[in-house]
Order: structure tokens, then sequence, then C-alpha cells
């Protein structure tokens, strides 16, 4: 019986490094503590509660029921843990030694960054593992998947840019799939690989295994997701595969006529654990390839951590578009330089560069990274110099937006743009990657580090110098070529080739211009004439205008007031039209020069822009520019013969054009309407009339007002007034027989006729005495009086009842007196 190894197994460098943080701090005084399991190993955690380790929940942490106090260590698990768990453990001011796997952090970094950039995140792996729980946390936009048909479900937006990243411990065959997948479908989708180098060998390893053995044991935590993959990759191809805790779990009898038998370990299995089960099966502890294993560790970490640099020359062997992969004499594996740092060099040719110290894996194949960049950057140093000495421009790109400013790489230096000196719109996003001309502005080097150089660079500084030149070379008066770089509401913005310029909207035209968008857009070429330059400031002010003579120099010799022209409407406002006369010269027609009559004048229903109008100069002074016209000029004014036309009582028919609550207006010809008030449409007792605007009606001019232009009329005016009747109808000593209307503490009401009372004093109530008049009158009671007075002045009529009973009695006495004397007689 043969027992071979997996040429990798066991202990990966990070279990063995988390590990290693814990045995240290064995002889730490306080409580100690682990966040959750430190590896996916039952043995391993047994091992450090021995040695006073205790279990420290994360979903306890973070309600608040753990017991830890101030100062209580704590050890994050390799597999590390989630944002809010990092956060809580600050809070809670325990002293926090994190064993995070280096290649996990790894993840966690490049995942931090792309979400800083505002990437949507896509990751491959299993969601409930805690690497991956405590991964994901560190992104706001992330989308997690298991497998290529789940990864063919997910949703991506091809205005977005993805990062896709991975578990460490994930299959590395089917992770290869995925990016497959996403290369193929996908330009958006940027791939960062990094599954575990120590995880990606072994499951190379275990390959190689399953096909040589006749069965093989795959030792490991159940729980643990890289030895399952181990258990599932054997399967696959070695049916006699077994997953096994500890040489308590196997099963001796599984092994009989087996002649060749394989073992591997998953990355959190302890040495101790594989040898016991090894000894189990034979009976011994010695094995060729034990010290060889353990070595391993060392070396994988001693390769991904850096190493001093040094430069070598080598090779180009192969060039893709991302790596180029160089044969440098005395190193043990290819040295891998990104093909970007190569431009000009091609396959075949012997370049130097500088090994950086750090290893990487990739594909089961180990790499030596190296930049040739390093050594531009020493030889491009001079230039640097000289652009600093003598301001010779250099070719830079802006590879990241910082607070207060870019940084800009230029001949691989690094250096700082700041936003004054960058002319970079502030709201430009899309920056990084931008190409700049710039200039050295400052060089500071650190006194404690001589290597430590801090340059500035400036873009500024170009167009200054460009502008310095350019303006010595301007005069007042020069017709220049300017391109339009912004349309303002009072001016031009324009470049004059280096120089900024500006043209007012004063001076574009001799035309009145209310929207200079109308007439002008950004990236317009034009011409312009100068005609102020600001040396201090290096401003330049043009005109347009001024390449054309002016207008106005020969109105004066053209028009004078009172002339009736012809123009067209270039303008209609609220207040008036402008009319251009000829071209570049406008007056105003104001709304009161529209219409003799009305006082209201919608301009708009006078004339419309682009019409051609005739209109009459009222006021011309060309020295000021000035100028207004009128319409209404063209025509008599109608008020002139209104004294005549509408003198008071002159009766007159018109059309009702406008019904208001308290009246009419009567238009009595085009432009003049007269007034009639409510109040005079009838007189009291009369049925009020309704009027309609058209209704043609008939009145009396009651009122006329030449200075402010105002005609009253009344309808009623036309009839003889209720008094007017009364007068005639109720004379002195006319009886009547009325109804009392109002009972007063001072006389009676009667109601004579529709609109007129008559009254009747106390006095005049009876020829008796009334103590209260109330007592002997009723409203309603009809009551005979006779007219005592009639008072035109004041429109009342008096009445009496006394007067009518004290006649009543001189008749009935006269009566009684004829009746009794004649019986006296008889007798």
């Amino acid at each position: 019986m043969e027992i071979i190894r997996a040429k990798h197994m066991g202990f990966c460098f990070g279990v063995l490094e988390a590990i290693n943080v814990c045995n240290s701090l064995v002889e730490e005084k306080g409580r100690k503590y682990i966040l959750g399991m430190l590896v996916h190993n039952k043995q391993v955690v047994e091992d450090m509660e021995r040695k006073g380790f205790k279990l420290v929940k994360e979903e306890e942490l973070l309600e608040d029921i753990d017991d830890l106090k101030e100062n209580d260590i704590v050890v994050v698990r390799a597999h590390g843990t989630s944002k809010n768990v990092h956060e809580k453990l600050k809070e809670r001011k325990v002293k926090v030694y994190d064993a995070t796997c280096v290649f996990v952090n790894k993840i966690r970094q490049e995942i931090e960054i792309a979400n800083e950039k505002g990437y949507s995140i896509l990751f491959m792996g299993d969601k409930n593992h805690p690497e991956v729980k405590g991964v994901i946390s560190f992104a706001d936009n992330i989308q997690i998947f298991e497998s290529l048909e789940e990864a063919m479900e997910v949703k991506i937006d091809s205005d977005k840019t993805y990062l896709l990243s991975t578990q460490t411990t994930l299959n590395k065959k089917k992770f290869e799939e995925v990016k497959k997948y996403f290369k193929e479908n996908y330009q958006n989708v940027i791939i960062f690989d990094k599954i575990c180098g120590a995880t990606a060998v072994r499951q190379k390893a275990v390959e190689d295994l399953a096909v040589k053995a006749n069965i093989v044991i795959i030792v490991g935590d159940t729980k643990s997701s890289n030895t399952k993959k181990l258990y599932e990759i054997s399967k696959k191809l070695n049916s006699e595969s077994y997953l096994v805790e500890n040489e308590e779990q196997l099963d001796l009898t599984i092994f009989r006529g087996k002649e060749v038998i394989g073992i591997t370990a998953g990355a959190s299995t302890p040495e101790e654990t594989i040898m016991n089960i090894e000894k189990k099966i034979r009976g011994t502890y010695k094995m060729p390839n034990v010290n060889e294993n353990q070595n391993e560790f060392l070396e994988m970490l001693e390769g991904f951590l850096p190493n001093q640099e040094k430069r070598v020359e080598g090779t180009i062997e192969s060039m893709d578009q991302n790596y180029s992969y160089l044969d440098v004499p005395g190193e043990r594996t290819a040295v891998r330089v990104r093909t970007e740092e190569l431009k000009g060099y091609k396959v075949g040719d012997t370049v130097e560069v500088l090994i950086t110290g750090v290893s990487e894996e990739d594909d089961d194949q180990e790499y030596i990274i190296a930049s040739r960049k390093k050594i531009e950057v020493e030889k491009n140093w001079e230039k640097i110099e000289d652009s600093f000495k003598n301001k010779t421009v250099l070719e830079g790109e802006v590879t990241k937006k910082i607070k207060g400013g870019y940084l800009v790489q230029a001949l691989f230096h690094a250096g700082f743009l700041p936003n004054s000196l960058s002319e970079i719109p502030e709201n430009e996003e899309k920056v990084a990657g931008k190409k700049v001309q710039v200039i050295v502005k400052d060089i500071k080097v650190d006194p404690k580090d001589k290597r430590n150089k801090k340059i500035t660079y400036s873009v500024k500084d170009i167009k200054l110098a460009e502008q310095a030149k350019e303006f010595a070379g301007l005069e007042v008066g020069q017709t220049v070529d300017c391109v339009v770089t912004e349309v303002l509401e009072f001016g031009l913005a324009v470049d004059i080739n280096a120089l900024k310029g500006f043209i007012h909207i004063s001076e574009v035209s001799w035309k009145r211009l209310d929207k200079l968008a109308d007439v002008y857009k950004v990236g317009d070429k034009i011409k312009a004439v100068v005609v102020s330059l600001d040396e201090a400031k290096k401003n330049v002010k043009l005109s347009i205008k001024r390449l054309e003579a002016d207008p106005w120099a020969t109105v004066a010799d053209e028009f004078k007031v009172g002339d009736e022209v012809d123009g067209v409407v270039t303008k209609v406002l609220p207040y008036g039209a402008f009319v251009e006369i000829k071209p570049g010269v406008e007056g105003l027609v104001h709304i009161s020069d529209f219409s003799w009559t009305k006082k209201k004048v919608n301009v708009a229903e006078y004339v419309k822009e682009g019409e051609k109008v005739k209109v009459k100069i009222t006021d011309l002074h060309p020295e000021d520019r000035k100028l207004k016209l009128g319409i209404k000029q063209l025509v008599a004014n109608p008020w002139d013969s209104a004294e005549k036309d509408y003198a008071v009582d002159t009766v007159i028919k018109g059309k009702v054009v406008e019904v208001k609550p308290f009246g009419i207006f009567v238009e009595l010809t085009d432009g003049i309407d007269a007034f009639v008030h409510s109040s005079d449409y009838n007189w009291i007792g009369e049925e009020t009339p309704k009027f309609e605007i058209g209704n043609e009606v008939e009145l009396k001019i009651t009122e006329l007002d030449l200075n402010d232009r105002k005609i009253k009329g009344s309808l009623k005016a036309l009839r003889k007034s209720p008094w007017e009747h009364a007068m005639e109808e109720y004379k002195v000593g006319t009886t009547v027989e009325k109804k009392i209307k109002t009972v007063a503490d001072f006389g009676l009401f009667v109601e004579l006729t529709k609109g007129i009372d008559g009254f009747i004093p106390t006095q005049y109530a009876s020829k008796e005495f009334i103590k209260n008049i109330r007592d002997k009158f009723n409203e309603g009671d009809v009551v005979k009086a006779r007219v005592v007075e009639v008072n035109k002045d004041t429109q009342k009529i008096k009445l009496s009842i006394k007067e009518i009973e004290r006649e009543e009695a001189k008749r009935e006495e006269r009566e009684q007196i004829e009746k009794y004397s004649v019986s006296s007689s008889e007798e």
C-alpha cells in the first residue's frame, strides 16, 4: 500500500498567520476573544479555547449582548468580518488584532475602490459564507451569484461600469467559465480575479491526485468552503473520494484492495490531524514530503509580500493586451510587466525593468512582477526639471480627482494640479484619463528624504503665456476673428485664439436685439473690432456693429417731425411697439399713441411683429438716438368736435358695448363712449331694465368733461319723474284717502303714488291731542287727509287729517244748527 500526499495541501499561509497571531497573544494579560471561528476547523478552535480564547459572535456584538469590555483583546478571524462589526469594535474600544487573510483584504480593498468610483459590483461566491458576508458589506450596489447559470441571469446596464470579483476559495474552473461569459458578452465588466493562490494550487493538486490514486481522503471541517470544493473536485474524477474531519471518522475497510491512497487537506486543516489520519492508515508517522509541505506556507507568504527592488534586463517573450512576459537570466520564473509600460517595444527586444519584489499566481503559474515605468521615471526627471526652469510644455494625463484639484502624471511623474491652475470646469465629471498640456509650476524636495519630490503642475500658466503673447499683438481698431464660447443675456463671450474677449449686447448690432440666442450660438465664427484693451486683466472688449456705418448718422437728412413713413414692427410689448423705419433705426409707438379715444389699448390687437405699418414721426432727436412715432396721429381726433356733437341735453342713440354691475357703456361713435350709471336707468317705482352687449339704447347727455374726455348720460331723463307727476296731481287743498305706510313717533307716512310719499306730522294727525300716535294709528289703516303744503325744492308733500276733521266738525255743526234752528221756528 502506497500513501501519497497532494503536492499542495493543509494550512494556507492565511490560516497559518491567523493561528500565529493568536499564539503570539497567549501570554498577554487580560481577557482574549476570537470573533467567530478563527478558521473552519474544530480542532483549531478547540485548541484556541484551551489557550484561553473565548468565542464572541458577530450577532451578539451588533446587538450589544456580548461580554466584551474596554481593552479586551479581540482577534478578527481569517475570513474577516463586516464593515458594521469593524465599526462596532472601534466603538467598544477593544484591542483589535486583525488576522484577516491578505487575499481577502485585497479583494475587499478593490471592491471599496470600485465602489468609490461609482462602479456596480458583481460577486461570485457563497452568500452565506462568512468571508463573502464580510467582503460584500463594503459595497453599496452589489449582485451576488454562485454559478454560471445564476451569472447569466444578472442584469447588466450598458451605461454602467462593473467590477467582477470572487470568493478566495471558489472553484477556479467554475470561475473561469464565468469570466469567459462576461468577457465575451460585456465590455463594461472589469474582472478582478483573486482566487487565493493557495486555493488554486490545492485544487489543481487534488485533480492530479484523484487521477493517480485508487482512493482519495480529503481531511477537513465539513463547514469549510475550500475543503468541500476539494472534495467536489476529487469526487468528479474519482468516485472513491471521502471527506473526514479526523482519524476517528475514518473507516479502514474502505482501503481494502487499494494500492495507492491519496491524501489532501483543506486550507484550515492542522498538520497534526493529517498525520493522525496517515498514522491510522499505516501506523507510521514519518512521511517523505511533510517538511516540504510545511515550508510551502512560508514560501507563499514571502512571495506575497514585497521584496527589495532590483534592476534587471530581460528579453520580451510574448505580449498581449494587458501583460508582457520577459525571460530574465537568474530569475526562477517569467517576469511580468504591464504592456502599456512597453510602448515602442516588440517581442524579441531586450529591455531593462525594475523588479518590484511582488510575485503573483495566475492559472497555477507564478510570475515575478516588474515595471518599466519606474525606469522611465528616473530617466524623465531631467525633462521635469527643464519644464520647471524653462516652462517647457509636457503631455500629462489626469489620473484622479481629489480634494482641491487633480492627480496628474507626466513622463511617469505624478504631481498635483490644483483646481485654480487646472482650467478644468468644476462640473466636469469624467476627468480620469483626460489628456492635458502642463508645465511644472513648482518642485518641493523633502529635506529628510531627497527622493521624495512633490510636483505641482499648471495648465493655466501655459494659457497665461499664450495670452500675453496674443495680447501684445492687438491694437484698438483692429479687426479680429473670434469664436463664440458663450451666449449670455447681456452679451457674447468669445475666444480670440488663446485670449478671452467680450462683446456687450449694445455692441452687437445697430439694431435693437432682445435675445442674442436667437441670432448667435456657441461655436459661431465671427469678426469683430477691438474697442478697448485692459493690460492688467488682459481683457479685450470688442464690437460687431462698428464693422458697419452708424445708420443714425444720416437720419436728420432723411426724416423730420410730421413725416408719415412706412416701417416694420420689430417688437410688440405691453407698453407699445417698436417700429423700424430704416435698417438700424427704430422708434417707439407708445400705447397712448394708438388711439385717440381708447384709454385701455391691447397693442397686440393693433400690430404684430414683422408687420408693415404706416406711422407718423412725432419726435426726433438723432443726436440722442431717440425717435417717437404715432399711429393715431394719422387720423383726426374725434374729441375735437365733441363739444358740439355731444352737448348737455342732447338726445342720442348708441349701442351697449360693456355691461358692469354699476352701469353700462354706450358707444356713441367709434372710440367715444357715454357712461350711464345704474341709478340713471329708471325712476323709483319703475321696473329696472336689463341690458346686453349690442342692445341699442337712447339717452340724454347729462355731463360732458372735455378735459378728462368723459361723457355721462341718462335713460330716465328722457321721461318725467314721479315727482313731476305728483306736483301735477297733488296740489294744495287736494283731499286724498291713502293707506298708512309707516307709523313714526313724529308722524305718519302715506304712499301717494309709487316713489312719492306724503307726510302727516303728529300735530296734523288729529284735531284732538294725541299722547301716543301708535295708540290711534296702525300701518295699513286708510286715512283721509288734505294736502296742506307742496315743497318743490325739497320734493316733499305735507298732509293734514286735522284739517279734514275740523272741516267735518264744522259741517256737522252747521247741519245741526240748520236742523235745530228750523225746528224751533216751527214751534
